[in-house]
């Protein structure tokens, strides 16, 4: 990110198609493999990736990310993610991870466990 020496504003400069995301964006691999240019990625929300997109494919067509929100995949893409990130001021997940599995596995006390099964979309 680059800043402004007169205002100082900070501003993102990006090249070929840019995607800017404030709600829940999934990122298929069929958008990845056909983009005719390179990708920006400006995420202010919830960046999904979904499971069968190709690290490779996504090295090749993603140029930059920037990160205000959540971004969640899985551990080869989270490689490339790290690789192209230009700001990072947000969070980076594993999406194959299960929070609710982990916290029964680490429950050492025997204790019942309430977990979230679901999510509510306003």
């Amino acid at each position: 990110m680059n800043k402004s020496k007169e205002a100082n504003i900070p501003f993102i400069c990006y090249e070929g198609k840019l995607i800017v995301i404030d709600g829940e964006y999934k990122l298929t691999s069929t958008e990845v493999e056909f983009a005719n240019e390179s990708i920006t990625i400006i995420n202010n929300g919830v960046l999904d990736l979904a499971s069968n997109v190709e690290p490779k494919e996504l090295y090749n067509k993603i140029k930059d990310i920037h990160n205000f929100g959540v971004i969640n995949s899985n551990d080869k893409q989270s490689g490339v993610i790290q690789s192209k990130m230009k700001t990072n001021k947000g969070i980076v997940g594993n999406a194959e991870i299960d929070d609710e599995e982990d916290l029964i596995d680490n429950d050492q006390s025997n204790q019942n466990v309430i977990a979230n099964m679901n999510y509510l979309k306003l």
